[in-house]
């Protein structure tokens, strides 16, 4: 079950290129993730009792042995060396400055900010005030509506009554002069 050519049933299905080497404690992590797995029990037991083997001998490395972990440790402290030495450590570096200049003005700026704070809380203080002012005039003005109503309704009636009166004044000094 091979994804190679040329390989038999039962090789890993991976190139060459890509295997890689994990440290005992990694594949004990996996081991532990994977509980349900006849393969991983059997991995966890392994690497448990080679550990207990290792500590009952009380092991020694032989003199030159570094440690696997040291090892990508090293790897590790050189490649980001070389990151730093290039171009990408030189933008780091130009933005490092940039953000101890950013600190300074964040200081500056922390009393500006208190007054603006100050100050947007009075005017918050008027602005509820207005409000309250604004919404007692609207009252009256709806009171002030009402009243207009009734007012002109009266000068309606008082409109009305006076043709009324007009017109019989007109009539009655016709009558005066046809009487007359």
């Amino acid at each position: 079950m091979s994804l190679y050519p040329g390989e038999g049933s039962g090789s890993y299905p991976q190139p060459r290129s890509s295997l890689a080497l994990f440290t005992r404690r990694a594949v004990l992590n996996v081991a532990m993730l994977l509980r349900d797995s006849e393969v991983a029990r059997r991995v966890r037991t392994y690497l448990l009792d080679v550990e207990a083997g290792a500590r009952s001998r009380q092991w020694a490395p032989p003199a030159g042995y570094v440690s696997l972990e040291q090892l990508v440790t090293d790897t590790a402290a050189q490649a980001a060396e070389h990151v730093l030495e290039g171009p990408i450590g030189t933008r780091l570096s130009t933005v490092e400055a940039c953000l101890g200049d950013v600190g300074a003005s964040l200081r500056e700026l922390g009393p500006v900010i208190a007054g603006i704070s100050v100050r947007l809380e009075r005017i918050d203080h008027r602005l509820d005030a207005t409000n309250r002012v604004v919404c007692a005039m609207s009252e009256r003005l709806c009171d002030l509506g009402e009243d207009m109503k009734e007012v002109r309704q009266n000068v309606a009636v008082l409109g009305r009554d006076v043709a009324v009166l007009k017109s019989r004044s007109t009539q009655a000094h016709r009558r005066r002069r046809s009487d007359g």
